[in-house]
């Protein structure tokens, strides 16, 4: 995971990514049906981008989800959200506190 990406974020990318391959839907129909570009729906899964509260109801709209998935989800979105904020308040110290991290991680 990049530094910048939020751990928050690639799981609501995973989630939707989850429920959009269940449907036997590909990104381009996903993206089409919620009037968004396919590249948005790419870098929402892989958790490059937050989409926007009214994005994500398109979104789980295509994906004719229920109740409690929706709003688990809305709530994942709220949470990843707050963290992209607090990252771009800490700036690069968390950026390299993350870096580290992960190279940890991986040794």
């Amino acid at each position: 995971m990049s530094p910048a990406r939020s751990v928050l974020a690639e799981e609501l990318g995973r989630r939707l990514r989850r429920h959009r391959l269940d449907l036997g839907l590909s990104g381009l129909e996903v993206a089409a049906r919620a009037g968004v570009t396919q590249p948005s729906v790419s870098k929402i899964e892989r958790g490059m981008m937050l989409p926007s509260a009214e994005v994500l109801e398109r979104v789980l709209g295509v994906l004719g989800l229920g109740d409690d998935h929706r709003t688990d989800l809305r709530d994942l979105l709220s949470r990843a959200v707050d963290d992209a904020a607090d990252r771009r308040r800490h700036g690069r110290g968390l950026a390299l506190l993350d870096a580290i991290a992960e190279r940890e991680r991986n040794t």
